[in-house]
């Protein structure tokens, strides 16, 4: 189920891969107006529907907007397997396809989806490179210590 959602998740952002939320040509995320302006339901804010479908990756996937977000996505998901029978192989069980089960899973992939949104930022990937480079210093340590204790 776990690739379904990812699957169904690419196709509602209009997107081919998760590489492309790099790219402000295929994801631009909404402004803090349009934030501010949907959460108080003034006329003309943004909707957020499964043809207009949007995300915030800036903020926290707790925000209302990402709340609605969850809530249209596991809506057409369930829509879209149940009536429309897409993705069928491998079979989605019914418990699986309960609305508040489906918002949460989307939860979890929202996280990834986020991490990639924000590892255009060169910060990050700086932060993320010193990290695995510490890494592979601590293993090269442990691994010279443990040979001098075996040599023993």
């Amino acid at each position: 189920m776990q690739a379904h959602l990812r699957i169904h998740a690419l196709h509602l952002l209009n997107i081919e891969e998760t590489a492309q939320l790099r790219d402000p040509a295929f994801y631009v995320p909404p402004s803090d107006e349009d934030i501010k302006a949907f959460d108080k339901r003034l006329p003309g804010c943004i909707e957020i529907t499964p043809g207009k479908f949007r995300l915030d990756l800036t903020r926290s996937r707790n925000t209302l907007f990402n709340r609605c977000a969850k809530g249209v996505f596991a809506r057409d998901f369930i829509h879209k397997v149940t009536q429309d029978k897409w993705y069928s192989f491998p079979p989605i069980l019914d418990k699986y396809l309960d609305l508040d089960y489906v918002q949460h899973t989307f939860h979890g992939q929202m996280k990834h989806l986020i991490k990639v949104y924000k590892s255009r930022d060169a910060t990050v990937i700086e932060e993320r490179l010193r990290m695995v480079a510490y890494q592979g210093r601590k293993r090269t340590v442990w691994r010279v210590l443990l040979e001098e204790l075996s040599a023993i």
